[in-house]
């Protein structure tokens, strides 16, 4: 079977598709040739206002509606949507699991860790939440309760692994929805920092997020 997607898709589950997934399909990324396929996944994108392929045509959203709107007409060019939120007639899935999962080899020992909080969160203004999101969190580094990374902060970006050094972090979604979580709550559990964490509640309520971390580790 021959699939092709988009480079985001790619990169998001590259070690999925090495490891897993290459024993039972081609996965190649999407170019212009990409009429001959069995499978086309195209995941958070919409550049294209004409799919011309005959295989199924499956969308990935991944960023919430306050983010990225989708149009109809691009929508209505697929064959499955697969999102956490009611697009055109297409049911929502009750999950989404993070895409950028990896594999940690940066754990430090519990009493090596740092006795503090690690943000690890760009600056954005843009949409309500992410607006009070940056004031709490730059409230919380001026008032020397935690030390925030990230893109537009003072400390510049850094790498997740500076997650694992510390004790604890906090987590604030971009978007509120029961059922709609990113990679920064895995990647907390992964690096085994405590998080403190406001975004989907479902998540713990049915221990999903807990058993598919675990698996991960």
């Amino acid at each position: 079977m021959k699939i092709l997607a988009n480079k985001f898709f790619i990169n998001s589950y590259l070690f999925e598709i090495e490891n897993l997934w290459k024993k039972d399909f081609k996965i190649n990324e999407m170019n212009e040739g990409f009429n001959d396929c069995d499978i086309l996944i195209i995941m958070n994108r919409m550049r294209l206002n004409k799919i011309m392929t005959n295989g199924f045509k499956i969308l990935i959203t991944w960023e919430p509606p306050n983010i990225r709107h989708y149009p109809r007409k691009y929508l209505e060019q697929f064959d499955l949507v697969i999102s956490n939120f009611k697009v055109l007639n297409f049911e929502p899935s009750k999950f989404i699991y993070p895409s950028f999962i990896r594999n940690y080899n940066c754990i430090s020992d519990i009493n090596n860790k740092i006795d503090g909080v690690c943000i690890l969160n760009s600056i954005k203004y843009k949409l309500e939440l992410l607006f009070y999101r940056s004031i709490l969190f730059n409230y919380l580094e001026n008032n020397n309760i935690a030390l925030l990374y990230g893109k537009g902060t003072k400390n510049g970006e850094k790498s997740k692994d500076i997650l694992s050094k510390f004790k604890y972090t906090i987590i604030v979604e971009n978007y509120k929805e029961d059922n709609h979580f990113v990679e920064k709550i895995t990647d907390a559990i992964l690096l085994e920092t405590l998080p403190f964490y406001y975004g989907a509640s479902k998540i713990f309520d049915n221990k999903l997020l807990c058993k598919y971390s675990s698996e991960l580790i």
